[in-house]
This record gives C-alpha cells, sequence and structure tokens, in this order.
C-alpha cells in the first residue's frame, strides 16, 4: 500500500512537471503497457481484467485522437486515421477468443507512434547540450 502511494506520487510529480510532448508519450507508453498487460490476461483466463485493461488502452488512443488539433494540416488528419484505425481494431478484438495478433498490430502502430514522438521531444534538448558541449569558453 505505501509503496503504491509511493508510486502515485511519483507519475503526479511526472505528470506535472512534463511538456504536452512528453504527456503524449506517456499516453503513448500507457496504451502499450495496458495492451502488452492484455495479453498476459487473455493468456491466464483473466477476461474480465483483460477487457478492462483493452479499454483502457482504447480510452487512451481515444484522447489522444479528441486532441489533436485538424486545423493543423494532413498531418493531424493523417493521425486521426491511423487512430480510427486503431480504434477499429481494438474493438473487433475477442477477448474470449484469445485473439492477440490484432493488438500486436496495435501495439507495433503506437510504438512507431510513440518513438517518433520521443525522438521529436528530445531533439530539442539534445540539440542545445550538443551546442553547449561544443563551443569552447575562454
Amino acid at each position: 500500500m505505501v509503496q503504491k502511494r509511493v508510486s502515485d506520487k511519483y507519475l503526479r510529480s511526472q505528470v506535472e512537471s512534463a511538456t504536452p510532448g512528453m504527456l503524449v508519450v506517456m499516453l503513448y507508453d500507457g496504451a502499450i503497457k495496458f495492451l502488452n498487460t492484455y495479453k498476459r490476461k487473455v493468456e491466464s483466463n483473466a477476461f474480465a481484467d483483460a477487457f478492462n485493461l483493452k479499454m483502457k488502452a482504447q480510452n487512451i488512443i481515444y484522447e489522444l485522437s479528441a486532441s489533436l488539433d485538424m486545423e493543423a494540416g494532413d498531418v493531424a488528419h493523417n493521425l486521426y486515421r491511423v487512430y480510427d484505425y486503431m480504434m477499429d481494431k481494438l474493438i473487433s478484438v475477442d477477448v474470449l477468443a484469445k485473439e492477440v495478433a490484432t493488438v500486436d498490430e496495435v501495439i507495433g502502430l503506437l510504438t512507431e507512434l510513440r518513438d517518433a514522438w520521443k525522438d521529436i521531444v528530445e531533439k530539442p534538448v539534445a540539440e542545445s547540450l550538443s551546442l553547449a558541449t561544443s563551443h569552447v569558453y575562454a
């Protein structure tokens, strides 16, 4: 119980200090974690738990989709289509049939998007550090 409170405080601190880009990466991480746990629950026949985990991942994908600024152009529209595709795939998954191939496909898409966002979020920091260390100060 104490460990949970400590991890909750740590997570709250991470969220409160995160940039918007870092929050997006955290959302992807959460959806990926929920879907990986979903697969373990399906294999152990914990279908109710698996269903709830799938729903949590779907809720994250829905929030990512709903937060898009559709006036931003093609990137937003393309992301919307990818999120819509993932939602359709997850909705079609039959927990009782122990269907994991479709979930693996969604995990793959989420991982690719997460990695791209992580690169974007970390790039300015890496460039700043590179510039700072490449100058010699007298």
